[in-house]
């Protein structure tokens, strides 16, 4: 098994998650600055993209579920 990366965006439609980013990834592979470089860019389009999947829907809008994702949110 290799190690993945894997960003989602969650909307009332598709409460399990719809996937922006899913990257197999091995310490080798972050050895290469430009690898390095690479992955923070795909890793920015990919969080930008499920931001706006989740404004476009009213997901994550909630004052209980910013703090929720913030770690915030505690029982």
């Amino acid at each position: 098994m290799v190690p993945q990366i894997l960003v989602t965006a969650t909307t009332p439609e598709m409460p399990h998650g719809s996937v922006t980013l899913r990257e197999r990834i091995t310490l080798e592979d972050l050895e290469s600055t430009h690898f390095a470089h690479q992955l923070l860019e795909r890793l920015t389009w990919a969080i930008g993209d499920a931001h706006d999947t989740e404004e476009a829907h009213g997901a994550g809008n909630t004052a209980t579920d910013r703090a929720s994702d913030s770690g915030e949110l505690r029982r």
